[in-house]
């Protein structure tokens, strides 16, 4: 996958409506913003990853639907935002094993 990242100076970061309406005016693209403000413009899938994504997301929805305890599930291009601290916390237990290594 091509990835281009648009470096964007500290004094021009965007705000999160100003990224919305950014990414609403150019939903052909797959736009994301980075822990540093930079903008990240990637290129669609091809069949190997399209299908490989199609395999997990089958699998991590059937678990979720038996783990409805948990949360929901969501696919890459939900439009979620998380602080950093965050995904490391809702992480921590899908990166532990059984045995408490990661």
């Amino acid at each position: 996958m091509d990835v281009f990242t648009l470096r964007i100076p500290d004094e021009d970061r965007l705000s999160d409506d100003e990224l919305f309406r950014i990414c609403s005016a150019n939903k052909e693209l797959r736009i994301e913003r980075d822990e540093e403000g930079q903008l990240i413009i990637m290129s669609p899938a091809g069949s190997v990853s399209s299908n490989k994504n199609f395999i997990l997301n089958s699998i991590f929805g059937a678990w979720v639907e038996s783990h409805s305890l948990f949360g929901y599930g969501f696919d890459s291009s939900g439009g979620l935002f998380y602080q950093t601290d965050q995904c490391a916390l809702l992480m921590q237990p899908v990166l532990r094993r059984n045995d408490g290594k990661r």
